[in-house]
């Protein structure tokens, strides 16, 4: 009979704890919170794509002690807040933007291990001397402080995160000085997005010795393109993104050698496509070249591309009769142009 009695309070705590559940995620739901559960059935994932994050979100979520996967802008939530958000038990991944993440969020994110993926882009209280809690921190995997006020002092610290494979500091102060520290502390980066006034040609050389590095933004940073070529003898590099730099179609023709590239965004660049056939280009799957100089007649420059499965040509003069008269309807190669 007693183990009968405790079966029951023991399925009544249940039920209770699964109609708590579900409050939680009807509320979320009708802020704007997208919700996923995982095989389980248990809540795996909030994520407020279209709207900003309710501020009273951390009595929320702490009703979710499963959740792994957290994503929203949160401009308006406290140091506080965001420290409580991430130092959930079972939190891998977090998007927290615009936040006001500070000294308490970052330490926080130290004292973890199990968040791997973190965003803390546009958080303006994210300092040199905030970052420097993430020194070896070996479970960080991903990293975003892209809009903050990091300078090269930062590098020094990010440096130190041995595991790190994607790290973006876009519209930050850093420059190649720091560049350098981070290649030269992580070797085995795969991922890198960078853009500061501090960025120029020096850049390329800072990162084309590197053996790992898979994507590279280098989009609005003011290079020139004097020294673009030796970007390709990075033989790891599988995309590129140059949109927003001073290139001419003759410095962006010298990436044609790499070994490995698949996509290529030279957008709102002097690119014109002229010559685009004969430079490489072998394994060249998508090229994104909105805002340049491609007409009808460098159309035919890229027929040659053996893979090249999509080009999007928008803001430019190519038509639909300069498109079909190289590549018919029925080609492997999806065009997008201004119509």
């Amino acid at each position: 009979m007693r183990l009968r009695s405790v079966c029951l309070v023991g399925l009544l705590f249940v039920g209770v704890g699964c109609q708590q559940e579900a409050g939680i995620i009807d509320s979320l739901e009708k802020a704007g919170g997208q919700v996923s559960r995982g095989l389980d059935g248990s809540p795996k994932s909030v994520r407020f794509t279209n709207a900003s994050v309710p501020t009273d979100i951390v009595e929320q979520l702490q009703g979710l002690p499963s959740l792994q996967d957290f994503h929203g802008d949160a401009d308006g939530l406290t140091d506080e807040q965001v420290a409580a958000i991430v130092g959930m038990p079972k939190l891998k991944s977090v998007t927290l933007s615009g936040s006001g993440a500070g000294s308490q969020s970052l330490q926080a994110i130290a004292k973890s291990r199990t968040l791997s993926d973190v965003d803390l882009s546009g958080s303006a209280q994210c300092s040199d001397e905030v970052v420097a809690a993430l020194k070896d921190q070996a479970h960080l995997r991903v990293l975003r402080l892209n809009n903050t006020p990091l300078t090269d002092v930062a590098c020094e610290t990010l440096a130190t995160i041995a595991n790190l494979e994607e790290l973006q500091i876009v519209d930050t102060q850093i420059t190649v000085a720091g560049v350098r520290t981070i290649v030269a502390g992580l070797p085995d980066l795969k991922i890198l997005y960078v853009r500061s006034d501090g960025i120029d040609d020096s850049v390329i050389d800072a990162v084309a010795g590197m053996k790992s590095l898979m994507k590279l933004s280098l989009s609005g940073c003011p290079i020139s393109g004097d020294k673009l070529g030796r970007l390709s003898e990075i033989s790891t590099l599988e995309h590129l993104m140059l949109a927003g730099c001073d290139l001419s179609n003759d410095a962006i023709l010298k990436l044609g050698p790499a070994e490995l590239l698949k996509t290529l965004d030279v957008s709102d660049t002097q690119f014109s496509g002229v010559g685009f056939r004969g430079a490489g280009f072998l394994t060249l799957n998508g090229l994104t070249a909105n805002n340049t100089r491609v007409t009808d007649d460098a159309v035919g420059d890229m027929a040659g591309t053996p893979v090249l499965f999509s080009v999007k040509v928008r803001g430019t003069t190519v038509t639909e009769a300069g498109i079909r008269k190289h590549f018919p309807p029925t080609s492997q190669t999806a065009w997008e142009w201004d119509m």
